[in-house]
Parts: structure tokens; sequence; C-alpha cells
């Protein structure tokens, strides 16, 4: 996961060669761009005597990228200065893209990387031009890297147009990349995937790309095997004075497949547990309502009236008594 999110070819094409992976792919020129004719020229080398992987590295660094499987065209960076960037600095983070992921499982057990979720891009940072138009269609406009360590990458840019959005792709897998929004099978794992705008010739935003101090050592190392090659790599410093911003779209959902699990995760439980809650207060509510109930009937036996009391009565005479006969 070195090269998860880098375009730091030049690296990547050194340490293949250092390691002595071959390439098998056979699909590079036989005679090299114009200005990399000429930087060869500089350090008198000749294009046939470069092994693959350096012509690779070279045409990366000089801002050279397929565009037919017969053609190459120029890429070109932002200015800085007066100077463009190195190739080293176009890929786009995480972070620069936003929220519109797709998250994938990786060829190495326990690691993740992350694709392009819808076909809408909105207010990303481009970092790069394409001086072409282009006859082939992509469906995938970024991507982290998940090529493994032995793979060799291949560089070609592709056309982009969804949703009203135009833009340029430079795709890195030998084989044809999926389409946003899903994840490639693992025997075909998607590689780093740059966008990048089409060249405005009026322009003055965009520069012939910066070269690398390891792909100048790498070339005299070629020329001259006694001269070493420094173990570190181009670090960009500069900090660019323009973003490109990728154009708006007409619509644009912001998904993200993880946060939304984990929202209606959390949502469920939630209701659940008031569920659980309401249904508690209903049974102790209905348990304390008979209590009361019964201790009233209790309190509200019915008591027999008072008796009435005997009232003497007294007549006329008093006590009634038989005449006294005379």
């Amino acid at each position: 996961m070195a090269f998860l999110e880098s375009s730091d070819y030049v690296s990547r094409f050194y340490d293949l060669n250092a390691r002595g992976i071959a390439d098998t792919l056979n699909d590079l020129p036989s005679s090299p761009p114009s200005v990399v004719a000429k930087r060869l020229a500089r350090v008198s080398l000749q294009w046939t005597s470069l092994p693959s992987l350096a012509k690779r590295a070279l045409l990366w660094d000089s801002g050279y990228v397929k565009s037919t499987p017969e053609a190459y065209t120029q890429v070109y960076t932002q200015c800085v200065n007066g100077t463009g960037l190195s190739m080293a600095s176009i890929a786009v983070t995480i972070t620069e893209f936003a929220d519109m992921v797709v998250i994938c499982n990786t060829q190495s057990a326990g690691n993740v990387y992350a694709r392009q979720a819808t076909g809408d891009v909105k207010n990303v940072p481009i970092k790069c031009a394409i001086d072409a138009p282009l006859a082939s269609q992509s469906l995938s406009v970024w991507s982290q890297d998940d090529l493994g360590p032995y793979t060799v990458p291949a560089l070609q840019v592709f056309n982009y147009h969804v949703n009203d959005v135009q833009l340029c792709a430079i795709h890195s897998t030998p084989w044809t990349d999926g389409t946003f929004g899903t994840c490639p099978k693992s025997n075909h794992p998607s590689g780093l995937i740059v966008p990048c705008v089409a060249l405005n010739s009026s322009s003055n935003k965009w520069c012939e790309p910066a070269q690398s101090p390891l792909m100048n050592s790498w070339l005299a190392n070629i020329e001259n095997p006694q001269i070493t090659v420094p173990t570190t790599t181009y670090v960009l410093t500069a900090a660019p004075t323009d973003t490109i911003v990728a154009p708006l779209a007409l619509s644009h959902v912001t998904t993200n497949p993880t946060v939304a699990t984990v929202v209606i995760v959390l949502g469920a439980a939630f209701g659940v547990a008031a569920v659980v809650v309401g249904v508690c207060f209903i049974v102790w509510f209905q348990r304390k309502l008979q209590i009361i109930l019964h201790n009233t009937e209790s309190m509200a036996v019915a008591r027999p009236p008072p008796l009435e009391q005997e009232v003497p009565v007294e007549g006329v005479y008093g006590e009634l008594v038989t005449p006294r006969a005379e």
C-alpha cells in the first residue's frame, strides 16, 4: 500500500526495476516523443539503451501518457512561478475527493482502498491538463491504488463524460478498469486513477512538468554506473498558486455507504431501545394502577346505617295505667 494514492511512478518503476520485475506489457513506442529524445541527448543516451521500466518512468516524468494504443499525448501540470509541478504531485487524495467514495477490500486481507462512488464529480481540485481529444471512454475518474507489488502500471488517459461533467482520467491498470460505484474483482484490481481537465490553449495555468531528481539520477546511472542513485525520491515543496476545480454537475449525490450503514444501525438500535423502554413503562404503570385500585376498594367497605335510638313516648297521663274501678 506504499503507493495507495501516489502518482510518483518514477519511484515505482525504479523500485520494480531494482527488484528485477519483468516488464511484459510490450506496448512502449519504438521512438520517444521529441521532448524525451532531447532529454536523453543531454545525457548521451539512446532510447534503445534504456530498460523498459526506465522508458516508462521517463515518459511519465516528462508528462507523456498513452492516448491510444499507438499514440502518446502530453500532460501539463499547474504552473508555480513559471515552472510546472512534478508528475509525482498530480494525484488527488481521498481527503480532496471528499465523501464521494465507495470502500473496497484490497488484495491484502484486512486492508481497504477507496474508489469513486457516483457519476457526479464536484469541487475536486484538478492538478493536470491533457492536450488531446480522446476517443476512448472511461466510467471512472478517481480511485486509490490496489495494484500488486509485482504489477507494472500501464498509464493511459481516457475521456470521462457523465452527468454534464467532462474530464480526462489517467488510468494505470493493464486491463479494463471497472465503473464508478463498483469494486473490481480481486484478480483485476483497480490502479490509481487521476482526474485531469482538457487543456485550454489560452490558459496560462499549465506548464510542462518539472523533472524529478530521481529520474535524472537514474539516467545518469544508466549512462555511467559509477554514479549512485539517491535513495530519496522527489518531494513536492512548492504549493500551487491556482486550484482548478472540476465543473459542477447538475445533480450531485455524496454518498458514503459506510457512514450510511452506521447511521442506519444506530437508528435501529435507538428505535429498539425506545420500544423496550415504552413496554416496560406500560407494564409498570398497569401494576401500579392495580395496586391503587385494590387499596381504594379495601377502604370503601359499606358500613351499616346507625341504629335509631328508642325515644320514650310520654302521653298526657304519663305511663298508661288501668283506671281503678269506683
